[in-house]
């Protein structure tokens, strides 16, 4: 494949116009036409600013005949239907820029942590036509037995990321963006991206987009190929693929039997917000659930559940906060300062990357000190 073909076909695959893309990467758009079309040669540094706007290793724009497969080698994007979802410009500009943070993230932990992650332990289910409610049902409980969960789910990040190994990524997705994505590398491997923006500022409700995207992570992912994957939905099984995601946070946050204990009791406003609190649930989620659980129709839902405090209460802001949130490393892109800046960081100190290389992986020039940085997210280089 011509590498002009590649370019034209990554950038309308991402749903990016040829103005915004010529205007981010510095470039007229009479001569990013030519690049696409094949009439114009461009230089390294032209190939390397357009590689960093469309979420692309820079390598993979400088050979001129690029293999087919290329397009599906990457970062890859799935949109919903114009309908359900219609992500604008910007936002897809900004989950690419999440997305290849996730990359970068990944082959790093391929060279410095090449254990099998612990959510590996979990395969592949195809998903019911006629019940993914149910599907979702029986996943979450299935996990809930395999790691020995009783009570509430501490802390979601924690279980995310230290019991089942999956790193997270948090970015700035948003109020119109998606609540997380996943992504997906080959050898099965897989990073969460959350949006910090938006619902997901309550800690109940991020609390269950990472639940939710645990679901797709543990049970969704494909067996080979890597791609990002926003809002994910299979088009030859509609929305089935995220009901089954709702439906497997919803009990893998809250399991059945403290809702079926309480009967028609948890639609006291007192009862029903003592679950919200003690099990870590929001409203939206948890008033679904009781509708589904009590057989309630639509019109019997809304006359009867009550209408409380939908606040997440603050002891749950800080398990559910990511290293992303705090204070320090201002000057990294925010997708890169977590767990990307750690491991790059550390990489440094032992001599296991260059600074040069540091600073591409952290987003930053050559005007910002790696050592200032190391010293923001408090790890000691070599001499401190």
């Amino acid at each position: 494949m011509d590498r002009g073909v590649f370019l034209r076909a990554w950038r309308t695959d991402a749903g990016l116009s040829m103005e915004r893309v010529a205007q981010l990467a510095r470039l007229s758009t009479a001569h990013l036409v030519g690049i696409e079309e094949g009439r114009h040669d461009a230089g390294f540094e032209e190939l390397e600013r357009l590689a960093s706007v469309l979420g692309l290793r820079p390598e993979e724009t400088f050979e001129e005949d690029i293999t087919d497969s290329a397009l599906l080698d990457g970062i890859r994007i799935l949109m919903k239907s114009a309908v359900a979802y219609q992500p604008t410009e910007g936002v897809r500009l900004r989950i690419l820029e999440a997305a290849a943070a996730a990359r970068d993230l990944l082959d790093l932990l391929a060279d410095t942590a090449p254990d099998k992650p612990g959510f590996q332990r979990f395969s592949f289910q195809p998903v019911s036509h006629d019940l993914p409610w149910k599907d979702g049902d029986r996943l979450a409980a299935k996990v809930r037995r395999t790691l020995g969960l009783d009570g509430p789910v501490a802390s979601m990040r924690d279980l995310v990321r230290e019991t089942l190994g999956i790193p997270l990524v948090g970015a700035d997705l948003t109020e119109l963006g998606p609540d997380g994505f996943s992504y997906y590398a080959p050898g099965r491997r897989a990073v969460i991206v959350l949006n910090l923006a938006g619902k997901n500022s309550d800690p109940l409700v991020r609390r269950f987009s990472l639940a939710h995207e645990l679901g797709h992570v543990l049970f969704d992912r494909p067996v080979a190929g890597g791609y990002g994957v926003a809002c994910k939905v299979d088009p030859t099984r509609g929305l089935d693929v995220e009901s089954r995601a709702n439906a497997f946070a919803m009990r893998l946050l809250l399991p059945y039997a403290p809702v079926r204990k309480l009967g028609e009791a948890v639609l006291e406003p007192s009862k029903f917000r003592a679950l919200m609190e003690r099990w870590g649930v929001h409203y939206s989620a948890l008033h679904l659930y009781v509708e589904k659980l009590l057989k309630l129709s639509r019109e019997d839902a809304e006359a009867r559940l009550p209408n409380v405090d939908r606040s997440g209460p603050n002891r749950w802001a800080g398990a559910e906060e990511l290293p992303e949130e705090r204070r320090g490393l201002q000057s990294v892109p925010l997708p890169r300062r977590g767990e990307l800046a750690r491991r790059v960081l550390e990489a440094v100190r032992s001599d296991r990357l260059s600074r040069a290389r540091a600073r591409e992986l952290l987003g930053v020039g050559a005007d910002v000190s790696v050592e200032t940085l190391a010293a923001e997210a408090d790890v000691p280089l070599h001499g401190e």
